[in-house]
């Protein structure tokens, strides 16, 4: 059988301080590894070449004072999958631009940075580019660093402050490090306008689709982000919460400009894995708001690329199949020039696709990784969910979900939410109680989780389930 001439040529950019020097180049099978430059300045770039008849295998070092980075590669001859293994000093991460490699002739590209510690279990994660001087996007590197070891913990949620921040909501458990309310900021500048160009075309998509939804989907005139008023009820895990009411963020001031405040919150908890729900259904609406756009109807209508969620959690005790993503994302990795949100799942509170708007109201979160047969971080991030009972997305975790009465609303006006007795939240179609004989939640409300105060009226008989 004749022999395949195999090769690697593996870019690697430096996005370290400091300059790195090729050295210790050995071969155990076919030519030494080659460099396109003897050394790597900070956001330089260098190539490492190697190849062979009958495979090719060998390792090479970069180092720098304080610094020495090993890198051991081996091309399978016969086309299978690449071994390319890194030992990087502590400080230092690397990221590839794929899960994997495959074929006699593979070109890596493998991206080096300063580490970011995330948490108090000893995590790593990459920097935002976007938050450099001068900036650069790599989403694909960011998101993909949050699954890394000792990031997602339980433990790391529990460490996270329960009491509301000054701005009167639950500041999200932050994985990234740090950097979220970097991440917000830019978005932010993107919402208002003043963006200097750093944003991700995927992101700029969503986010002047959800600006145009708070806009445009109600005749009455901009929706109204409407945020629990809470405080932690004890120190028992997973944390409880006291649910005393609601309390009205305008998106809008006066005349057409955005509240930065009310944007930065409703950012926040969107990047931090709140659940957010659009009051749509009719048996909700106030009689003088008229009918309010449902987000999957909206979304169809618009030319954002989609997916069906198979199934998912949300109200319901078996599988909701009324989901959709957005973006086409399958595999357990980042995709190649991507931003930063990359599971926005938005569905009905009613489990019937085949219901008409109107008869539900539609719910949106940004989930840890978006769902798919065989998902590893999906599985991850749902049994950690189930230990703390946190809603988690790719960055953060926070405590605003409707499994423990903490539903965050986008309504029309006239629409004011009410904490009652039996829901403890604001009851929606999707969420009213069971039984008026022996009046019950939903089976998956956990009650557990959500005090309100002793005086909080009854539930009204229009807010129990007609079955």
């Amino acid at each position: 059988m004749p022999s395949t001439e195999t090769s690697i040529n593996l870019l690697i950019v430096n996005r370290l301080s400091v300059s790195l020097t090729f050295n210790s180049p050995t071969s155990t099978i076919g030519s030494p590894p080659t460099p396109s430059t003897p050394a790597v300045a900070p956001n330089g770039t260098i190539n490492i070449t190697a190849n062979g008849m009958a495979g090719c295998a060998g390792s090479f070092q970069l180092v720098a004072e304080g610094y020495v980075l090993s890198i051991n590669y081996s091309v399978n001859p016969e086309g299978g999958p690449a071994n390319i293994a890194l030992n990087l000093p502590m400080g230092v991460i690397g990221e590839f631009d794929a899960p994997g490699y495959h074929g006699t002739s593979i070109t890596p590209h493998l991206n080096l940075y300063n580490s970011i510690p995330s948490g108090k279990d000893g995590g790593y994660v990459v920097p935002l580019g976007v938050l450099a001087n001068p900036p650069f996007e790599n989403g694909q590197d960011f998101s993909n660093s949050m699954f890394g070891p000792n990031i997602r913990s339980a433990s790391q949620i529990s460490a996270t402050p329960s009491e509301p921040c000054k701005s009167g909501y639950v500041m999200p458990a932050d994985f990234t490090g740090g950097q979220l309310a970097g991440a917000v900021a830019v978005f932010l500048d993107q919402w208002q306008g003043t963006e200097t160009g750093i944003c991700n075309s995927d992101d700029i998509a969503l986010l002047d689709f959800l600006k145009n939804y708070i806009v445009t989907a109600s005749p009455s005139g901009p929706l109204t982000l409407w945020l629990p008023t809470m405080a932690s009820s004890g120190n028992a895990e997973p944390i409880s919460y006291l649910l005393s009411g609601y309390m009205p963020m305008p998106f809008i001031d006066a005349g057409i400009s955005w509240n930065s405040d009310t944007v930065t919150c409703f950012l926040t908890l969107l990047l931090g894995g709140g659940h957010f729900v659009a009051i749509c259904a009719k048996d909700d609406l106030p009689s003088s708001t008229g009918s309010v756009t449902p987000m999957d109807e909206m979304l169809k209508s618009s030319a954002l690329t989609t997916k069906h969620d198979i199934g998912n959690s949300h109200y319901t005790s078996l599988v909701n199949v009324t989901g959709t993503y957005y973006l086409n994302i399958s595999s357990d990795f980042s995709p190649p020039d991507c931003g930063l949100i990359l599971s926005f799942l938005t569905g009905r509170t009613v489990n019937n696709p085949l219901a008409r708007p109107g008869d539900y109201n539609s719910f949106f979160q940004l989930e840890g990784w978006p769902y798919s047969i065989g998902s590893k971080r999906h599985t991850a991030d749902y049994e950690t969910y189930t230990q703390t009972l946190w809603n988690i997305s790719t960055y953060g975790a926070c405590p605003y979900s409707e499994k423990r009465g903490t539903t965050l609303f986008l309504a029309p006006a006239g629409w004011t939410p009410t904490v009652y007795q039996t829901t403890r939240m604001a009851p929606y179609v999707g969420a009213y109680a069971k039984n008026p004989s022996n009046p019950a939640p939903q089976a998956w409300l956990n009650t557990q989780l959500v005090e309100i105060p002793s005086t909080a009226p009854a539930l009204p008989a229009r807010y129990f389930d007609s079955e």
